[in-house]
């Protein structure tokens, strides 16, 4: 997923950023970094945006499938997390995988405790 923008944009004066003779700030201009940080953040969602989209399908969601999709959101972070070949993605990114990873973590431990999904395993 790629996203795509135009100029920069000009902000309204409610926002405090814009100078009738001037423009806008430069700090509120959209860098080509940020554009490149928002590529990342999507291409880091994808698999979040996938696995919602099959499990809001009424009636497809499965207990057993849980397991599945935390193991595919642990593997798409932990992959994230050591690509040190390339710089992706920036390490703002980088720390917030570390958390998600924590978190995914702490549910598969909890699915390991449920005897819900003891027996849909069973």
């Amino acid at each position: 997923m790629e996203l795509h923008f135009g100029a920069t944009q000009e902000y309204p004066p409610m926002f405090g950023c814009h100078d009738r003779r001037l423009g806008t700030l430069r700090q509120y201009h959209i860098t080509d970094a940020d554009i490149m940080l928002a590529n990342d953040l999507a291409e880091i969602l994808q698999p979040f945006y996938e696995i919602t989209l099959q499990v809001s399908i009424k009636g497809s969601a499965r207990l057993a499938d849980v397991v599945v999709f935390i193991d595919q959101i642990t593997s798409h972070l932990s992959s994230a997390i050591s690509n040190k070949q390339h710089v992706y993605p920036p390490p703002a990114l980088r720390n917030a995988c570390r958390g998600g990873l924590q978190l995914t973590n702490k549910y598969y431990t909890l699915t390991n405790c449920s005897p819900l999904y003891r027996v849909a395993m069973g």
